[in-house]
């Protein structure tokens, strides 16, 4: 087998991973029909999905329907979903003439997610449909987060968030993965002005240059999202949360992480010049924590670029590793105020204001 296969095999057994196979990558290499197989369920499952589904769906059959699509209709009288049959790959799709923003998805002919866009608003050309052939989805989106009630609710989800004070959040619709190329959620230190993308495009920190800020993209602008990423500018201000971190990261498989990383240099993922093997592990340690703490359905993990059955996995392999994260998530969902010392007069210092 050439390394371009074992790569094409590998990626091939990370999507079905998203999509809920149980299998490990050496699973794969063993016995490469297991991804056949799930692939052959998977398929089964969204037929009956399908057969299961409301009838408030209308399919844009001809030419002239798939040129309407959902212009000029107002949300309510709107289908729940608009499926564009064999859509050719790296088809444009445009929201242009549309009263709201919608979802958009393409699913290849065994149900894989190809492409997914969240809350895009009307008025946006060339919006990519992926690399395979496949079926668009259009559903109506939920109504935009916009940044006060994004905070809010991030740190509702893990109050131990609130010790971050004045954090700043922006919902920027063009902040997208066309326009970085590399996603569409980022944090901003203090100090941090702006940041260059490999795209070429530059964006500015939304808050100021002494003001910790999130800057994020419709298809992110939802509040696990932003609690998952405000975790990066955590250890700069919680001590026990800085600590817990270490004690996870110790306790996951140098082995393992050294392995990732030798192949993320050699297929070109990594750059030493970003900072070394360090900067790697402490990468890799962040996004298997994130990876642990999302909550959600299968098709949302999918969504989000996160794995399923990672908790199960690291449960059964690294149960060092687990228990260390069963304790920072409590200790996240734990309200800041029986973390704080009392004052002399025995009460809590008041949170900061923002």
């Amino acid at each position: 087998m050439t390394n371009a296969e074992r790569r094409e095999l590998l990626n091939r057994t990370k999507q079905a991973q998203a999509q809920g196979f149980q299998g490990s990558v050496l699973d794969v290499f063993q016995n490469p029909i297991a991804l056949q197989d799930f692939a052959m369920e998977q398929q089964m499952q969204q037929q009956q999905q399908m057969q299961a589904q409301p009838r408030n769906v209308e399919v844009a059959a001809t030419p002239e329907q798939q040129e309407q699509g959902l212009r000029g209709r107002s949300q309510q009288d709107a289908p729940g979903a608009m499926v564009f049959p064999n859509v050719p790959a790296n088809t444009p799709f445009n929201t242009v003439g549309m009263k709201f923003p919608v979802n958009i998805e393409k699913r290849d002919e065994m149900g894989h997610l190809v492409e997914s866009h969240q809350n895009v608003p009307p008025g946006l050309v060339n919006i990519g449909t992926g690399p395979k052939r496949g079926t668009v989805i259009e559903t109506p989106a939920r109504k935009q987060y916009g940044g006060r009630k994004l905070r809010r609710d991030a740190m509702e989800m893990f109050p131990a968030l609130e010790s971050l004070g004045r954090i700043r959040v922006k919902v920027d619709k063009d902040f997208t993965d066309e326009a970085t190329g590399v996603g569409n959620i980022e944090y901003f230190s203090p100090g941090t002005p702006e940041i260059p993308y490999p795209t070429g495009n530059v964006f500015d920190n939304p808050g100021s240059d002494k003001r910790r800020a999130i800057l994020v993209g419709p298809k992110s602008a939802n509040p696990q999202a932003v609690a998952l990423d405000m975790l990066h500018a955590l250890p700069e201000v919680d001590p026990k949360y800085n600590q817990l971190l270490q004690e996870f990261g110790g306790s996951l498989n140098d082995e393992e992480i050294k392995y990732w990383y030798d192949d993320a240099k050699n297929e070109g993922w990594w750059d030493d010049a970003w900072g070394g093997y360090e900067q790697y592990k402490k990468n890799y340690i962040d996004g298997k924590l994130r990876n642990l703490l999302f909550e959600g359905t299968e098709e949302e993990f999918a969504k989000s670029n996160y794995n399923p059955t990672e908790r199960d996995l690291v449960k059964e392999h690294e149960p060092a590793a687990f228990e260390k994260f069963q304790e920072i998530q409590t200790y996240l969902k734990t309200p800041v105020n029986t973390k704080r010392k009392k004052n002399k007069l025995g009460g809590y210092r008041p949170l900061p204001k923002y």
